[in-house]
């Protein structure tokens, strides 16, 4: 596929039905529709529509990128994530892989370990599958609110929930298999 930013890879993606376009510009990438103001692209039913955006494979790619996870900060109800249903419907494409990375995205609101977000990883475990999940450091910005280490033992050890086969996938054995390795 060669090297090529987010945004070019994201135009030469199929289009979804529907006029939502995925905004990656200047910091994280989130879903917008056109004909509306940007601070309410994050209200249902605008909020799966990043994940809609991007339901479609890159040409000649055998895989659907979608990076940094969702919008997280856009779920949050207090100290814990609440998803709707609709954003595990582009995951039926088995194309479709998510980074695991919720640190860097809320290390700034939970402390080490993140407890909030284990019942969140876990529905992606259960509802993605620890195949299409790929554990992620975002370095070096990860470093803003946690150590390279804590970044891997919040999930290898405190994440009891995930059997060894799991966390293998998790930690590498996607991106492996993605990779061709």
């Amino acid at each position: 596929m060669g090297r090529r930013s987010l945004p070019s890879v994201l135009a030469s993606c199929r289009r979804p039905p529907g006029p939502y376009l995925l905004h990656a510009g200047r910091g994280q990438g989130r879903a917008v529709r056109p004909d509306v103001p940007r601070r309410a692209a994050g209200r249902l039913p605008r909020r799966a529509a990043g994940a809609r955006a991007l339901d479609g494979a890159v040409p000649g790619h055998g895989v659907q990128p979608l990076t940094h996870g969702f919008p997280w900060r856009v779920f949050l109800e207090g100290d814990r994530i609440a998803l709707p249903d609709a954003i595990w419907q582009p995951f039926q494409n088995r194309r479709c892989n998510l980074e695991v990375c919720f640190p860097v995205r809320l290390g700034d609101l939970f402390d080490f370990p993140y407890r909030e977000v284990w019942p969140t990883l876990e529905a992606m475990v259960d509802r993605i599958g620890p195949d299409h999940l790929l554990w992620g450091t975002d370095m070096p910005f990860q470093n803003r609110f946690c150590t390279y280490r804590q970044s891997r033992v919040w999930i290898e050890k405190y994440c009891t929930f995930l059997d060894k086969d799991s966390l293998g996938k998790i930690m590498g054995g996607t991106a492996a298999r993605l990779l061709g390795l």
